[in-house]
């Protein structure tokens, strides 16, 4: 007898992203998906997916060499990863591509020397499950090391504001709760791209009303989104034809103007 596949039901199991993005635009979420529009990445999107992919190959190795790899080789991976990826990307016309190659290479590198040799990698790119609320989440923890410390990879164009954000802080929430810790120790790490680059490093501890609310939010989301009831942003500074792939999409069904 043939197994019969499961089909996924979009709100189902949420994701730290998915939130954001519903609370950031519920239309984006429903087009995204429940109805699995494509989104094309854009150019910030896909030099973090290499940046991320540098440093994965290098801690992944890391954990049964205990040392790092030379980091040539680590910004050659972030670019070959990051030309990979360059073919389905969009780039808007004020971004060259390769200047941003070089912006993220020369952050990777300030990364690898200074920060790299401290890490004593435990878990990398580790993906948990877990119910939260009621609800079941699920998540990719970038690294966590020997002490237990959550550790989660940011790449940015300007230095992050002092203190961790309210949108970073219910992932970290998020992380902390599908791990099972209590009083989770956690850091962002973030590769400032910057004409002078930067690392700039924030320390954070989850407490439990950080978690209790992560989970009524996980819990009024899947709530909204079984109500199926998806309503346009159209006040949001995201909201314009640049930073969304859907706009088309919108206009088509919301009417109106998404501005350019």
């Amino acid at each position: 007898m043939a197994t019969q596949s499961v089909v996924a039901i979009p709100g189902e199991r949420l994701s730290p992203s998915q939130v954001r993005t519903f609370l950031e635009c519920q239309a984006k979420w429903a087009f995204k998906y429940q109805e699995g529009l494509p989104e094309p990445a854009r150019a910030s999107l896909t030099l973090g997916k290499a940046v991320h992919a540098a440093l994965e190959s290098n801690f992944r190795q890391k954990i049964e060499s205990g040392i790092d790899l030379p980091v040539g080789e680590v910004t050659e991976f972030f670019r070959g990863t990051f030309e990979a990826l360059r073919p389905t990307t969009e780039f808007t016309d004020e971004e060259d591509p390769a200047g941003l190659a070089d912006s993220g290479a020369a952050a990777l590198a300030l990364y690898h020397e200074q920060v790299s040799p401290s890490i004593r990698p435990a878990l990398v790119e580790q993906r948990l499950e877990r119910e939260i609320g009621g609800v079941p989440v699920t998540g990719v923890i970038d690294l966590v090391d020997c002490e237990g410390l959550i550790v989660d990879f940011k790449t940015a164009a300007k230095k992050p504001s002092n203190g961790v954000s309210p949108d970073h802080a219910f992932q970290l929430a998020t992380y902390a709760a599908l791990s099972g810790q209590t009083n989770a120790r956690c850091r962002v790490d973030t590769l400032v791209k910057t004409k002078t680059p930067q690392v700039i490093q924030q320390e954070h501890v989850v407490n439990d009303s950080e978690i209790r609310y992560a989970g009524i939010v996980y819990g009024r989301v899947r709530q909204s989104i079984g109500d199926a009831v998806f309503i346009p942003n159209r006040n949001s500074f995201l909201c314009s034809r640049k930073n969304c792939a859907f706009w088309r999409e919108c206009e088509r069904e919301f009417g109106g103007h998404v501005r350019e």
